[in-house]
């Protein structure tokens, strides 16, 4: 009951002794409100039970974890609250420290791709990049050890929270027992059965007391709950973004065997000679440069060809999902860790997905081309509505043909991306699935497009 509303009953006399008709209602309305169970009975309420409960002031620390300034039983203490907090500090201090370390690697790394392109270089490129990538694992770990610890804070203090609350209910209740007993006995009854007028009085005002002490109390029950509905939501916000850094923390763990495929390959197929460095440099550029004109002019081409097909346009609006299950990314969009940026941007993004995993069209299309390469870089490209195209990269088995239509979902090749194996090309880092929107041509980032 508010404020306003609990001193203009008292002023009408609505919480005296003999109303029948209104305190009945009061009493079921305040019950099924706070969830309290309605028994009423006739033993005598012990001053215990009704004495008020005031609200917990709660101060909250840096780590956002919140220490309640009067720990009671089955409450966590300031101490246990503050031990958390200090180590979230800590946690917070050691990602500050490792950001500045992932900076510098940053820089060294800016540096090298301005000196002329060797072997050396190169190298030297991995190695930073490498060394910056697991310094990233760090602070992602260490982030994850943060919102772990802050929903262990969350925990215990939703516990007392709930505690509070229930001894706030049983309380309630028995004030609303003692005013449903009170309401049974009428005016007369209470003046017949008091020796003085003063006891008369004083019973009448112990109503009202009795009044203000449930306007005191109902209000500590609707701050505690909603203080309680906070510390859930809060929890269940930091337990979905520590579902999200493990997801990024799988993508930086294979960015580090990346790196390390990259430097072992370019070792092994240079042997340490610049002359052949520069001869597989050359190669991979022209690799690209003739993928990145087949697929432009094949979709152009196609394009204009299927302007005219009714099959094609009634495709409808092109709405994007996930060609395969797992939403790991192991390589961004123009992602700066790229192993072969040096050469030229990556233009999609790189999903985690086994050797031979079932590869699903993102959205409604047709297969604008089918490319098996052998042993070079198969892909796929489907042409959708909208001036819209997807390309799937590094394919080990094709399973459409070109000139076909294929709806959402329907399977069109599996994945591969082993270094050595069917499909892989000369890009391959390792198994996944190359992942490219384009629109009008332009290679745009198809996180932009997923759900």
């Amino acid at each position: 009951m508010d404020m306003e509303l609990r001193i203009e009953n008292r002023e009408r006399g609505i919480l005296r002794t003999g109303n029948k008709k209104t305190l009945p209602i009061i009493f079921f309305v305040l019950c099924s409100l706070f969830s309290i169970p309605f028994v009423l009975t006739s033993r005598p309420v012990a001053a215990e039970e009704v004495s008020s409960t005031p609200v917990k002031s709660e101060s909250t620390t840096s780590s956002g974890v919140s220490a309640s300034s009067t720990p009671e039983s089955g409450e966590p203490s300031n101490e246990s609250l503050k031990e958390l907090s200090r180590k979230i500090d800590e946690k917070k201090a050691k990602i500050k420290d490792i950001e500045k370390d992932i900076a510098a690697y940053n820089k060294n790394i800016q540096v090298k791709q301005t000196e002329q392109l060797s072997l050396a270089n190169q190298i030297s490129i991995i190695d930073n990049r490498l060394e910056k990538i697991k310094l990233d694992v760090q602070a992602t770990e260490a982030e994850t050890d943060v919102l772990k610890l802050e929903i262990k804070g969350l925990d215990s203090q939703i516990t007392a929270a709930q505690s509070r609350l229930t001894a706030s209910q049983k309380k309630l209740s028995a004030l609303l027992r003692q005013v449903s007993m009170r309401d049974r006995t009428s005016y007369v009854e209470i003046l017949l059965t008091r020796p003085t007028f003063s006891d008369f009085f004083n019973d009448l005002r112990s109503v009202q007391d009795l009044s203000v002490d449930i306007g005191d109390l109902t209000r500590s029950v609707r701050l505690v709950k909603e203080n309680l509905e906070s510390q859930r939501k809060a929890k269940g916000e930091r337990t979905q973004k520590l579902l999200e850094l493990k997801k990024v923390l799988e993508g930086q763990h294979s960015k580090v065997d990346e790196q390390r495929e990259t430097k072992s390959r370019l070792i092994a197929d240079t042997r340490n000679s610049e002359l052949k460095f520069h001869k597989l440099v050359s190669n991979l550029r022209v690799v690209y440069q003739q993928t990145e004109a087949e697929i432009s002019d094949i979709e152009k081409t196609i394009r204009k060809k299927l302007e005219s097909v009714d099959k094609f346009k009634n495709l409808g609006e092109a709405i994007f999902t996930w060609p395969v299950p797992s939403r790991v990314i192991n390589a961004t969009f123009h992602d700066p860790d790229y192993p072969y940026r040096s050469f030229f941007e990556h233009s999609g993004i790189d999903i985690r997905a086994g050797q031979g995993t079932a590869i699903q069209a993102a959205a409604p299309g047709y297969i604008a081309r089918a490319r098996d390469a052998g042993m070079g870089y198969s892909y796929v490209m489907i042409v959708h509505t909208g001036g819209y195209a997807t390309v799937y990269g590094h394919v080990s088995r094709l399973l459409v043909k070109e000139d076909q239509f294929v709806g959402r979902g329907d399977v069109i090749a599996l994945s591969g991306g082993r270094p050595g194996t069917s499909g892989a090309g000369p890009f391959a880092t390792g198994p996944h699935l190359h992942f490219e929107v384009r629109l009008n041509g332009i290679p745009l980032n198809p996180l932009d497009f997923l759900p």
